[in-house]
């Protein structure tokens, strides 16, 4: 195989002469290799890419069960699809009824049974039976968690309930949604979290402000960076230059012009040793020394070298901080960006002044900066370039 990704569920991904199948862990082939990509399996279903514009989905066994014929599609979550057909957004079932017709700008995922959706510029909420149970009337909307999601109306964010009440008033400069019962928020220029209740539980005195992860959550004090629990208490001191979110068990903190990592313990597990680094992704992390860029593991192994692969070239800085999705990790060198695989072997070359990670084997990429004609297109695994109608 030219590639194979970790077994899920005594399954795994591979690719073979550029095509993608799936295969269980006697080596038997169980879904043969005809894709250009396959996502993750959710509800027992993948969504499968035959070229750049048709998705449908099949299941464990490579049955297809959807069709391939919509031009994006989300993977299912709570029994349900937002696919994309003609410039517009509907859902289907499991069985690949549509449910949901064709009639929307942009469409979220369920969560908690409610999906937001976007119609003439201003996003509502949606039941699974296709029903608008919150107008058309918010800036901005994010999907429900906890009970509660974040919406934005006159420039000011409040929250509301799943039955559409505003629950906290729109007050606040930004807000974040709710994680572990608690929801950053600001206001005044200032940083917060509050409860459910809308009750101000950590109190408006940071500059910034994350929202928890793994029971933690960065913030500032003096200027200074740790880590605070739900109750507010500080877990780990603020003596941190930069102190990033939780991804793993392990964060990327900066002190003294050096990036190392700390467990949530607060003890330093991988030192001080790096000009830069980035959060854990796939059981990696990109990070820079002597100004080139390459991955460790969790035990601070360098698993990609700091150049690449049968290459003098180094990397020259990494464009997001977590990098690999889907096996790939886009990094940049010599002013483009580039893809790289685990094994540090550049997959798609570095052309490109801008590219986004992948997401159902697609990424946007941007070709060159004259915006005044079109410079952007996506591409697959192989880097074939796919331009929108």
């Amino acid at each position: 195989y030219d590639e194979v990704l970790p077994f899920i569920d005594g399954i795994a991904k591979v690719s073979l002469n550029k095509k993608w199948g799936i295969i269980d862990k006697t080596g038997k082939t169980i879904v043969s290799n005809n894709y250009d990509s396959i996502g993750d399996f959710t509800y027992d279903l993948a969504s499968v890419r035959i070229g750049y514009y048709k998705f449908g989905f099949i299941n464990k066994i490579g049955e297809v069960i959807i069709p391939i014929i919509y031009h994006s599609a989300y993977p299912f979550h709570e029994g349900l699809a937002a696919v994309e057909s003609d410039d517009k957004w509907g859902y289907i079932d499991k069985n690949g009824n549509l449910v949901m017709p064709f009639i929307y700008q942009n469409a979220m995922s369920f969560f908690e049974g409610l999906a937001a959706v976007e119609s003439d510029d201003k996003w509502g909420y949606i039941d699974k039976n296709g029903n608008l149970v919150m107008p058309f009337i918010y800036q901005n909307a994010m999907s429900f968690f906890e009970g509660l999601a974040a919406v934005e109306s006159d420039d000011k964010w409040g929250y509301i309930d799943k039955n559409g009440n505003l629950v906290m008033p729109f007050i606040y400069q930004n807000a974040m949604s709710f994680f572990e019962g608690l929801a950053a928020v600001e206001s005044d220029d200032k940083w917060g979290y509050i409860d459910k209740n809308g009750n101000l539980v950590i109190p408006f005195i940071y500059q910034n402000a994350m929202s928890f992860s793994e029971g933690l959550a960065a913030v500032p004090v003096n200027s200074k960076w740790g880590y605070i629990n739900t109750s507010g208490v500080e877990a780990i001191n603020c003596s941190f230059d930069i102190a990033c979110s939780f991804f793993e068990g392990l964060a990327a903190v900066k002190s003294d012009d050096k990036w190392g990592y700390i467990d949530k313990n607060g003890s330093l597990v991988i030192p001080f040793i790096y000009q830069d680094a980035m959060s854990f992704s796939e059981g990696l992390a990109a990070v820079q020394l002597n100004d080139k860029w390459g991955f460790i593991d969790a035990a601070g192994k360098e698993i990609i070298p700091f150049l690449f692969s049968g290459s003098t070239t180094p990397y020259d800085f990494l464009t997001y901080s977590n990098p690999f999705r889907e096996g790939l990790a886009a990094v940049k060198y010599n002013g483009k960006d580039s893809f790289i695989d685990k094994l540090g072997q550049e997959i798609i070359p570095n052309k490109y002044v801008w590219a986004h990670s992948f997401c159902n084997g697609i990424a946007k990429v941007c070709l060159h900066d004259n915006y005044s004609k079109p410079n952007t297109c996506y591409i697959n695994k192989e880097g074939i370039e796919y331009y929108e109608d």
